[in-house]
Parts: structure tokens; C-alpha cells; sequence
């Protein structure tokens, strides 16, 4: 699966998005956009669902094979238990 930063890229090259564009489409901040794009910042479960939801890109898809589980995934599986 491709990462979830590189199937946004193309999801805004798509509907040709700026970032700002994009940033006020999804109702998140444009400088969290900018982070997340570059893989400065991975998106908390709020903003992953949220992602989600608008662009149809994967929850797991933010999942980083260098990093393992990323904060989304973490927290949705303590989520799970509780």
C-alpha cells in the first residue's frame, strides 16, 4: 500500500488542489498540511478518520514500515481494548 502522504499528494494533483486549497477542503490547518506532506507530522486518529472521510486514503495508509506504528495506529488499537 502506498503511504498515506504520497496517495494525499496525488489525490490533490488529481482535483489539481493547492495546498491551501486543500488544507480549507479538508478543514485542517495549512501548516499541518505542509507537515504531514513533508513527513514532519503523521495525523492523530481525529485527523487520520477525518482523511479519511474526504479522500477515502486508508487509516493503515499512514502506517510508516521505518517508523512501525504510527500514533494513529496505536491509538486505535488502544482504543479497541478499552
Amino acid at each position: 500500500m502506498q503511504h498515506g502522504r504520497s496517495q494525499l499528494r496525488d489525490w490533490m494533483k488529481r482535483r489539481e488542489f493547492t495546498q491551501r486549497e486543500a488544507a480549507a477542503y479538508l478543514g485542517i490547518d495549512e501548516t499541518f498540511l505542509t507537515k504531514l506532506l513533508s513527513g514532519v507530522r503523521q495525523p492523530g486518529l481525529t485527523n487520520a478518520v477525518k482523511l479519511e472521510r474526504h479522500t477515502g486514503i486508508p487509516i493503515e495508509a499512514w502506517m510508516s514500515s521505518e517508523q512501525g506504528e504510527t500514533d494513529v495506529v496505536a491509538h486505535a488499537k488502544t482504543r479497541k481494548r478499552a
